[in-house]
């Protein structure tokens, strides 16, 4: 049997040598959890409706250049001298209305409100009411071209916000106004010259349409203009995808970039120059009324054509009781190819007088 000889005293000593020790090891895993936890950063945690870029947080050295794209549904660890911003990957619209529009509920809707401007074939100018739909090009190249883009305008966001249905921060609507806007301008002066007055006085489907689709494809390379760059940061939406949908991003795995969609809402002219568009209008579709008959004359009366239309015109000019001489041939160069003569009017005798009729020898 063993003795055990210590006491008390000698038991409080040894645990108070123990207690620094415990202490220092508890210091120590402390701060080994805590570096290890801002090592770690954060989780981007995409929601279904953002993208997001992990970037150099830009101190201490470190750069601010995108390290890594990070697609709707997925998310990422990133580290200390990290950051993350995002950005809608959802359909969005761009609509240019009328002051004053508003929704169901009241509410005020539309990007912009001054109208685009074009010119019909007949030069009648006319002013543009319309919706362009897209959504950001997700393929990668195009994510981190359109990255550098947004930073001019501070179109990103530090939270997933980004992908909220009524996203709308000042640095996105800028980019927006800065881009589509104008592209939406170019486009609609381009393409307008291709429709007849009919988009504005019939309000005419087949040239509304007409004119969307030439706005539509003409859109995106209005915006390269502006973007420089050599590829397309926006697609149409609801027409643009993954190949897989479930893998955005995924290498292999392409992703389907298809026009802007482009819809016209409504045409109308200047109410300052309505009048004056009306004229015009009935002038042009005067001037192409004679064009098509003297083409159809040619076909019928030859080369000289034209002259026989001035002779049928004349000739149903004259109306009785007046009669026209008309001189037709090469050999007429008086000038005076119609000449108007009218009649003189007719006379008739005076009845005889009573006395005339009872005139003569009496019985």
């Amino acid at each position: 049997m063993t003795n055990d000889i210590t006491t008390p005293s000698t038991r409080r000593r040894r645990h108070k040598r123990r207690s620094p020790a415990l202490f220092i090891l508890a210091l120590v895993l402390g701060f080994l959890l805590l570096s290890a936890e801002s090592c770690m950063g954060g989780n981007t945690s995409n929601p279904g409706a953002a993208c997001s870029y992990i970037i150099g947080d830009g101190t201490s050295g470190h750069n601010s250049k995108v390290h890594e794209v990070v697609w709707p549904n997925q998310n990422k660890d990133y580290s200390d001298s990290e950051d993350t911003r995002y950005v809608p990957c959802n359909d969005r619209n761009f609509i240019v209305n009328p002051p004053g529009s508003v929704n169901a509920s009241g509410q005020p809707i539309g990007d912009r409100h001054d109208p685009s401007h074009g010119y019909t074939t007949s030069g009648t100018p006319i002013l543009v009411w319309s919706t362009s739909l897209f959504t950001l090009n997700e393929a990668e190249t195009a994510l981190k071209k359109f990255y550098d883009y947004c930073y001019k305008y501070t179109c990103s966001t530090s939270d997933s916000s980004a992908g909220d249905a009524n996203f709308s921060s000042d640095g996105w609507n800028g980019m927006l106004g800065e881009t589509f806007g104008l592209a939406v301008d170019s486009a609609v002066l381009k393409a307008s010259n291709q429709v007849t007055d009919d988009i504005w006085l019939k309000h005419d489907p087949a040239q509304y349409e007409k004119l969307a689709d030439s706005v539509s494809s003409d859109l995106n390379a209005q915006i390269r203009k502006r973007t420089g760059f050599d590829l397309d940061v926006f697609c149409g939406s609801g027409s643009s995808g993954w190949k897989d949908p479930e893998n955005p991003g995924k290498k292999g795995n392409v992703y389907t970039c298809s026009n802007i969609r482009f819809l016209v809402d409504q045409v109308e002219v200047d109410p300052n120059l309505k009048k004056q568009a009306e004229q015009a209008s009935q002038n042009a579709a005067t001037t192409q009324i004679n064009k098509d008959t003297l083409e159809a004359a040619k076909a019928k009366y030859g080369p000289d054509a034209d002259k026989v239309l001035a002779t049928l015109d004349i000739l149903a000019a004259c109306k009785a009781p007046t009669v026209c001489v008309v001189n037709v041939g090469p050999g007429n160069s008086s000038g005076n190819p119609t000449v108007a003569i009218t009649p003189p009017t007719p006379t008739t005798a005076a009845p005889p007088t009573t006395a005339a009729a009872n005139s003569g020898s009496g019985g």
